[in-house]
């Protein structure tokens, strides 16, 4: 699983992994590097309505700015957003919760309800209804 950052393809990731096969490998072994799956990077909007309604909704919520991390490569999600992205729809990878990068990985029930306010707010205020 390799996932890529605004500024590679898969022509530049192909060419890094076979340099580093050839400069790996003795003479002897053969390899050849194949793709099963390619998943295109993703980079949301830092400003827009849908950001703008966003972080209202989630500072109304969580009491505290949203925290986003466009310029680093944490944005590189595998989510339908790249796919909604391409096709032209604002779109955003969103989530209250603090992230654990470790086994069995979860949120709090807590994060997962102030979430669902926050679509909701989200939505509403899309929608242009009052806070």
């Amino acid at each position: 699983d390799l996932r890529t950052v605004p500024s590679q393809s898969w022509a530049t990731v192909r060419a890094d992994l076979e340099r580093v096969v050839a400069e790996t490998c003795p003479p002897e072994v053969t390899a050849k590097v194949h793709c099963l799956v390619r998943q295109r990077a993703f980079q949301g909007p830092s400003s827009g309505p849908l950001m703008d309604a966003l972080s209202a909704a989630h500072l109304r919520v969580r009491g505290e700015p949203v925290g986003v991390n466009i310029d680093t490569a944490a944005q590189c999600f595998v989510t339908d957003a790249v796919d909604m992205a391409q096709a032209g729809i604002e779109t955003l990878v969103y989530g209250p919760a603090a992230w654990h990068y470790e086994p069995d990985e979860y949120i709090e029930i807590t994060e997962m309800v102030d979430a669902a306010k926050v679509y909701l707010a989200t939505a509403g205020r899309l929608m242009g209804l009052p806070d």
